[in-house]
C-alpha cells in the first residue's frame, strides 16, 4: 500500500491574481508572427477574469453586447471601469481580427491594457465590497 502525500497548498489565489500570473506567463508567446493567437489568449484571460471577479457572462458574448449590457447596469464596480474595459476590448478584438502587419509594441500595448484593466478591477471590486450596505 502507498501512502499518499499531502501537498500543502497555500490560501487560494483571487481571480485577480490568477489573471495576472496567466497574463505573465502568456508573454513569453508575444510575437508578432502570432498576433492574432496571442490577442485570442490574452482577450481569453481578461474575459475570464470578468466572470470570475463579477459573476457576468462574457465569453459568449461579443465585445459590443457585452458593452451594451454593461452600460445598462451602471451599478456594478464593473460599470464604473467601462471606458478601461471598452479600451481593452476593442484593442483586443482589432489585433484578434486584423492581424496583418502586428508589432511588438502593438502586442505589448495589449497586454499592459490587459494588466492595467484587471488591477483596476480588482481594486475597484475591494472597494466596493467593503462598502457597507445602506
Amino acid at each position: 500500500m502507498v501512502a499518499r502525500q499531502r501537498q500543502v497548498r497555500g490560501p487560494a489565489l483571487e481571480p485577480f491574481e490568477i489573471a495576472l500570473q496567466q497574463l505573465d506567463e502568456a508573454r513569453r508567446s508575444m510575437q508578432p508572427a502570432a498576433g492574432r493567437e496571442f490577442g485570442g489568449r490574452v482577450s481569453d484571460i481578461v474575459r475570464r477574469y470578468i466572470e470570475l471577479q463579477f459573476r457576468v457572462t462574457v465569453t459568449q458574448r461579443t465585445t459590443q453586447e457585452f458593452l451594451q449590457d454593461l452600460l445598462s447596469s451602471s451599478s456594478t464596480p464593473l460599470a464604473q471601469q467601462q471606458p478601461l474595459l471598452a479600451e481593452f476590448l476593442q484593442q483586443s478584438d482589432l489585433i484578434k481580427f486584423t492581424g496583418d502587419s502586428l508589432t511588438l509594441p502593438t502586442l505589448e500595448a495589449l497586454l499592459q491594457s490587459a494588466r492595467h484593466l484587471v488591477q483596476e478591477t480588482a481594486h475597484a471590486a475591494t472597494q466596493h465590497a467593503s462598502i457597507p450596505a445602506t
